[in-house]
């Protein structure tokens, strides 16, 4: 019986369909094969995944003739490339993040590679920066951390960084700190140890700053009442505040007082030992002022 029923079922449908095909305009069964062919995914979606599959499995790379040290040498290759883009990647990052760093000075500066210290008894930097690239002798170079000196010596192989520290260099500055203000709560009681607060300026008039050798400066012949007026004490910034200088970089940091302490041969007056913020003989790059309008 279910025999029988399987093929009046199959007979029928058989009958529909050719009704469909020859008696039927196409106008009107077109209308209904999308819908009766969602009936058939589930079937159909399967099969046609796994007939990729195995096309797929017959497909072949067409075969390498080439000796295997060949394909080792070229897979070495593309490995060193492949090392060498991700350090050019982290060396462009490093570099977009130092020229973040230094703010509207940024897009005026040109980086520039350190070779190394320069060999004597000057404190200076030899870089690889050249003349063709635009840099000349007199401009400032910075880093992140505050001034590191002027250019000098710049020509097509190189050139070289007159550091704040050689003996020699001098350069106007005063002194800044955290310091709470007369009118702030608890600012009249308050020490000097215990202040907090804005950045203020301590002195009125420029202090003369000196390069001292050894990765130091220091400011001589300063008045050590004077002194103990501003406030100063360990940590406070020394701030570059020189006519000679470009305007654009007056007000930054020169480095911080390490020391203060009173010179030997005249008691009266202080020794304000200085230090930059980094030590600039260890510098891998810096960055010059270049395109100063």
């Amino acid at each position: 019986m279910p025999s029988a029923k399987s093929n009046h079922l199959f007979f029928g449908l058989m009958a529909l369909a050719g009704v469909s095909a020859f008696l039927v305009p196409a106008r009107f069964t077109d209308r209904a094969v999308p819908q009766l062919q969602m009936l058939f995914f589930p079937i159909s979606a399967p099969v046609r995944g796994l007939a990729a599959w195995a096309h797929g499995r017959e497909e072949q790379l067409p075969a390498d003739d080439r000796p295997a040290y060949a394909i080792r040498l070229e897979n070495d290759q593309l490995r060193q490339q492949n090392v060498k883009l991700r350090h050019d990647l982290v060396e462009q990052l490093t570099i977009t993040n130092e020229l973040t760093k230094l703010g509207d000075l940024g897009p005026l500066c040109t980086p520039v590679k350190v070779v190394g210290p320069e060999q004597g008894p000057r404190e200076s930097l030899a870089l690889t920066g050249s003349s063709l690239e635009g840099l000349k002798d007199g401009m400032c170079v910075v880093y992140p951390g505050g001034i590191v000196g002027t250019l000098q010596r710049s020509g097509v192989a190189g050139g070289q960084v007159r550091l704040v520290t050689n003996p020699g260099f001098r350069v106007t500055a005063y002194f800044s700190g955290p310091r709470r203000r007369p009118d702030d709560a608890g600012g009249k009681n308050a020490s000097n140890a215990d202040a907090v607060g804005d950045f203020q300026r301590l002195n009125n008039d420029r202090v003369l700053v000196e390069g001292a050798g050894r990765g130091q400066m220091v400011v001589r012949h300063q008045k050590m009442a004077d002194v103990q007026s501003w406030g100063l004490q360990k940590g406070d910034w020394v701030v570059l505040d020189d006519a000679d200088w470009s305007a654009r970089l007056r007000g930054l940091r020169i480095g911080r007082v390490a020391a203060i302490t009173t010179q030997r041969e005249s008691p009266l007056f202080a020794e304000i030992r200085i230090t930059p913020d980094a030590d600039l003989r260890k510098l891998q790059e810096v960055m010059v002022l270049s395109k100063e309008k």
